[in-house]
């Protein structure tokens, strides 16, 4: 049996898998952001989110549509 580990904090460099990094990056609120276990009872294809804006932690529920990328502009005047 597999055992799989999201990466719900977004600094793993094997997203959407946990590598680790929350342990050695600077996290206000650590408890929020630990992996999530996955263990599939079956072989089987899923989509895990890579935004980690998702509702149903690990898996993919389409929240990456309704997110829009901000411009230049917005970033350089955000508080």
């Amino acid at each position: 049996m597999q055992v799989y580990a999201w990466c719900s904090c977004g600094y793993s460099s094997t997203q959407p898998l946990c590598d680790g990094s929350h342990k050695i990056t600077y996290l206000p609120n650590p408890h929020k952001l630990r992996p999530v276990r996955y263990i599939p009872d079956k072989d089987m294809e899923v989509w895990l989110c890579n935004c980690k804006q998702t509702r149903n932690r690990p898996f993919c529920d389409g929240t990456h549509k309704l997110l829009r990328e901000k411009t230049k502009d917005e970033l350089l005047f955000e508080d």
